[in-house]
């Protein structure tokens, strides 16, 4: 496992887990495009898609990054 743990939360059942992002489908979409902040690091966001352990069901994950 590497050391981008996410938390993440079911949108159906509400139960809370970790996941490892390197592990998980990226969906590649046109909301990825990159954002710059005035001072700041460059950020992206990133969506995965997610299946809970304890349902089943699948959802969209939104994640934040740093470059």
């Amino acid at each position: 496992m590497s050391d981008k743990l996410i938390e993440v939360k079911c949108t159906f059942c509400g139960r809370t887990w970790q996941e490892d992002i390197e592990q998980l489908e990226r969906i590649d979409q046109e909301l990825n495009k990159q954002i710059i902040f005035r001072g700041k690091p460059r950020r992206r966001r990133e969506q995965y898609r997610v299946r809970c352990p304890h349902d089943g069901t699948f959802f969209i994950v939104e994640v934040e990054v740093e470059e």
